[in-house]
């Protein structure tokens, strides 16, 4: 009696600390995330604000670690060493280490909370709650934006400056948010959590609308309706019918609403009309001139990459060296190439390229959201599945494969799916 007594108080104390580790993780990524996501220029507080937060989290995991006394390495976690190992490798060819160690120190970051978050997610219910801790993160970051922000920066190019944030960045992290907003709003069961995602679901439209960044509208219309899609159900009663024909004309008219209002509006036509207008002439007519110079300049980057390309394509000239190259040529705006293919092309080669893009391809095709049966997880993965198709799309446009941002949605799609081949348990 006294035995099984023991024993009892023992599981109560053991299903006592593994909650309790749970929420120190949770509530330890999330303040990591808030930080990170909004506190990025570069003074003193801040500096202090993110290296606490990442701390944080490594304690977090040792936790973790302490209390299975395992620790799994997973495809994706070998997959983002291999990635890490292949830029510390440029090092014997770089052009610059000084630049070429920024991205290798990014990388080992996103190694390091990799690591945490795999740890921390063991179910679906897991995915959902870093799925809301990473939309949650984003939301406070356009609370930050909104309550700092002064009114001359907002229908600017200045937008997300008071953070030291770029507007496409804001942009794209608030488009990226607001379609795992949506996939909150479709899951909650409570109707107080329902509205609350409502209301960041609608905050992060609003913020990705004013960043004026193109990718990031087109992301927010084209994965909600493609979503809405991949989830139609094969036998669909009348009552479904004309839910659904309701939800689609009432889409119609708002996209053809904001049409007219961005066209009526000069601040709006200015800020997203004209720039949407550029990019589809653009791509559709080649023999259009475009006058935007932010599509101007981006072609003058790809062609510089395509150049670096070409000189060395195997191995690239290493790790962040376009910024480099840029420098070199005492270009007034040293900046990346705007353009993951072509930035990992010239920096990284063929190797780096096909190393770096594995992951994502493999992704999308494990993933694809047919396979599944289950309603609730078939809803998660087509969610996944849009914005990791999008993300690569859209990556012809920005550069993304050093912002642990988008590592996040790859290894949450990672834990998503079923077959993730051999996992290495290092036990302790």
């Amino acid at each position: 009696m006294k035995q099984n007594t023991l024993e009892a108080l023992t599981n109560k104390k053991s299903n006592f600390f593994d909650v309790n580790v749970d929420k120190i993780q949770d509530v330890f990524l999330l303040l990591y995330f808030c930080i990170w996501n909004t506190y990025t220029s570069l003074t003193p507080l801040n500096s202090v604000l993110r290296k606490t937060s990442f701390i944080l989290c490594i304690l977090s995991a040792f936790l973790s670690i302490t209390r299975t006394k395992t620790l799994a390495i997973n495809g994706y976690i070998k997959w983002v060493t291999l990635f890490l190992l292949y830029n510390c490798m440029s090092l014997l060819w770089t052009s610059s280490f000084e630049d070429s160690y920024i991205y290798i120190n990014a990388i080992i970051k996103i190694l390091i909370i990799s690591v945490c978050i795999s740890l921390r997610i063991k179910t679906v219910n897991d995915i959902n709650k870093i799925i809301k801790i990473f939309v949650f993160s984003v939301f406070y970051m356009c609370v930050c934006l909104i309550v700092m922000s002064p009114a001359s920066d907002w229908g600017t190019n200045q937008i997300g400056s008071v953070l030291g944030l770029w507007k496409n960045t804001v942009g794209m992290e608030s488009s990226v948010g607001a379609v795992l907003a949506i996939y909150l709003i479709s899951i909650s069961e409570s109707v107080k959590e329902k509205i609350f995602h409502i209301i960041e679901s609608v905050l992060l439209t609003f913020i990705t609308f004013f960043s004026g960044s193109r990718k990031a509208f087109v992301l927010i219309m084209a994965a909600c309706i493609i979503v809405f899609l991949i989830n139609s159900e094969k036998n669909l009663n009348y009552k479904k019918i004309i839910q659904r024909l309701f939800i689609g004309v009432t889409l119609i008219m708002l996209v053809i609403a904001g049409v007219l209002l961005i066209n009526k509006n000069k601040l709006l036509y200015d800020l997203v009309g004209f720039r949407l207008y550029e990019a589809y002439q653009s791509i559709t007519n080649p023999m259009y001139k475009v006058t935007d110079p932010s599509i101007i300049e981006r072609e003058f980057f790809i062609g510089q990459a395509q150049q670096l390309f070409m000189e060395h394509p195997i191995f690239g000239y290493g790790a962040n060296t376009f910024l480099t190259y840029m420098r070199q040529i005492g270009y007034s705006h040293i900046a990346y190439s705007h353009n993951n293919f072509w930035e990992l092309l010239s920096t990284l080669g063929i190797v780096g390229f096909s190393i770096y893009y594995f992951m994502q391809v493999y992704l999308l095709i494990r993933l694809y959201p047919k396979k599944y049966e289950e309603k609730e997880m078939k809803k998660l993965v087509a969610f996944l599945w849009v914005l990791n198709l999008f993300i690569l799309i859209l990556g012809y446009w920005f550069v993304y494969s050093y912002n642990q941002f988008y590592y996040l949605i790859l290894i949450i799609s990672f834990k998503c799916n079923r077959q993730n081949g051999k996992t290495i348990l290092l036990r302790f």
